[in-house]
């Protein structure tokens, strides 16, 4: 993984030791980009379900993946 450091936007390279990426220039280390202490709870889950967006954006690629064209549905 490679990112841009926070500190002083220099290249950032994943160090082999530790869940971390580490800049050569100024020594910061960052986890940000590897998604560590980001897990989603059961009960935060099911409330994904509830939001519109994130049920449209579903259904399009369900349709994208069999085959429909979805802006034709749209047009009037």
């Amino acid at each position: 993984m490679r990112c841009g450091c926070i500190e002083c936007g220099a290249f950032m390279i994943h160090a082999d030791d530790a869940e971390a990426c580490v800049c050569p220039e100024c020594g910061h280390r960052c986890s940000a980009c590897l998604g560590t202490n980001t897990v989603v709870s059961r009960e935060q889950l099911k409330n994904l379900a509830a939001v519109r967006w994130i049920n449209q954006d579903i259904d399009r690629v369900r349709d994208a993946l069999a085959g429909k064209d979805t802006d034709e549905e749209d047009e009037p």
